[in-house]
């Protein structure tokens, strides 16, 4: 059927049919003077949209090389034949072209976007504007239908929308298979850890250093592994967690992080600054993630640091706030800034500084699920900076 649509979203056409509309609007003006022969080369030239005039009976009186191109019939096939046949069945069965008209002399002009029947019944789809055509007087002597062939465009964008589809469906597969490998795993490594403790533990006395080597490695390996299995359930419950949208106080957040993180690192110079009001929309337990992410890799990497500086802050760039935490440790290669944000990809070696290569995995699918972007820019040994925005539609939530 006939899709009215917002002309606003079309500005060259817009603009192009806006002319057209003008210049038949003007000609109604004694003032206005076009040589009928010139306006009938321009409406020839137009290599893309097919000009198509009528009269008052919507008979075709006229048509440009451009409409027997996309349309495929003679001028002796057409000219004086009703514009009906152009029309689809379902189309036609809804009133169609006479409804249409009828409304370009109601509103001066209508644009559409629907089938259209070319000869020998082919479909394609188009873009179509239509205005009537009055003479000096004002009265009604005809109408014009303009109509572009964009069957082309709307092929790549259902391929693009089914691409998407396919994509979504196989991201959701991945989801469920990593969730429940993960889960799954969960149950064998407490058994391996429990076993290994359970043998240390009843042959304390008795075992000598390289067996006991052993199995310390074992629990060490299943701690990790652990970490691991964690991370991937919460990567997993972060994809369909339902957002909670409130007024979030960033700072606040951050400050009790930060104090946390002064405890647990008794040993270590350490200072934080912290930029006041920070005050975001979003979803409090998530960002509460993304801070927490952020401000322990910010200390983990400083580690090497005698004294470790690390900012928390934001800035604006036109109407979006860009926040960023930033430190002063042993950052990292630009080159490999692609890897940083994918699952497992970690840029450091185990050794120095250790971690499963989840939390920055995590922490970007946050920042997607708030509809905003995360991006870090570093040089290695002289610090890194983490930025993220926050989507726009998240502004119209009404405060908590």
């Amino acid at each position: 059927g006939g899709m009215a649509r917002d002309p606003a979203t079309r500005p060259t056409r817009r603009h192009f049919s806006e002319r057209l509309s003008n210049t038949a609007a003007k000609g109604q003006h004694k003032s206005f003077r076009l040589d009928p022969a010139f306006f009938g080369l321009v409406i020839d030239s137009l290599a893309e949209y097919a000009v198509i005039t009528m009269d008052r009976e919507l008979a075709i009186s006229s048509w440009n090389p451009a409409a027997r191109r996309i349309f495929g019939y003679t001028d002796e096939e057409i000219i004086g034949s009703s514009v009906a046949p152009l029309f689809t069945d379902e189309d036609r069965s809804k009133g169609y072209p006479k409804r249409e008209f009828e409304e370009a002399l109601l509103k001066g002009r209508v644009e559409d976007e629907r089938y259209h029947l070319a000869k020998g019944g082919s479909l394609f789809w188009s873009y179509g504007l239509s205005f009537p055509l009055k003479d000096a007087e004002g009265d009604v002597r005809g109408y014009v239908k303009i109509v572009r062939d964009e069957t082309a465009r709307k092929q790549i964008e259902e391929g693009m929308r089914t691409a998407r589809i396919a994509a979504d469906a196989a991201y959701k597969q991945l989801q469920a298979f990593s969730y429940t490998v993960a889960h799954d795993l969960r149950a064998p490594l407490r058994s391996i850890t429990s076993y290994s403790k359970l043998a240390m533990n009843e042959s304390s006395g008795r075992l000598d250093p390289r067996k006991k080597e052993y199995l310390d490695k074992v629990v060490a390996a299943c701690a990790r592994m652990h970490g691991i299995v964690e991370g991937l359930l919460r990567l997993a419950q972060l994809a369909h967690q339902e957002l909670k949208p409130a007024r979030v106080n960033l700072s606040e957040i951050a400050a009790t992080i930060a104090s946390e993180l002064r405890k647990s690192n008794p040993g270590r110079q350490i200072q934080f600054e912290i930029k006041e009001g920070l005050a975001p929309i979003g979803d409090g337990e998530l960002l509460y993630i993304v801070i927490q992410n952020l401000l322990d890799n910010a200390v983990k990497f400083t580690g090497h640091r005698k004294r470790a500086q690390i900012e928390v802050g934001a800035r604006q760039a036109g109407n979006e706030t860009i926040y960023f935490i930033k430190d002063n440790g042993a950052g990292f290669d630009m080159s490999q800034v692609d890897k940083l944000f994918m699952p497992f990809q970690r840029l450091h070696r185990r050794e120095e500084f250790s971690g499963t290569g989840l939390g920055l995995a995590s922490i970007h699918r946050i920042i997607q699920r708030h509809g905003g972007r995360l991006w870090a820019e570093s040089v290695v040994g002289a610090g890194a900076t983490f930025y993220f925005t926050l989507g726009p539609q998240l502004t119209e939530v009404k405060e908590a």
